[in-house]
């Protein structure tokens, strides 16, 4: 059985995150761990990591709505009057 983001793991979630951020990835608060096991023909299979992968999911969903840059008002301007 693979990882779980659970107290005993943290330390390793820890240093992943630490990692991530170097190389500037985007972390979102829920860690989630599998290993292959977990996943049967690419879909999760365990009960227990459905349930972590859901939350997780949609903090990433949410994250990157807000990370999505949507042109200012005076950039639609410019580019209208530059054509």
């Amino acid at each position: 059985m693979g990882w779980i983001a659970e107290p005993i793991c943290w330390p390793a979630g820890s240093q992943l995150r630490r990692l991530f951020g170097f190389f500037s990835a985007l972390c979102i608060p829920t860690s989630f761990y599998a290993s292959d096991h977990e996943f049967a023909v690419g879909f999760p299979a365990d009960p227990v990591a459905k349930e972590r992968i859901e939350p997780a999911g949609a903090q990433l969903a949410a994250l990157l709505l807000q990370r999505r840059r949507v042109p200012s008002p005076e950039f639609n301007i410019r580019a209208a009057t530059a054509a």
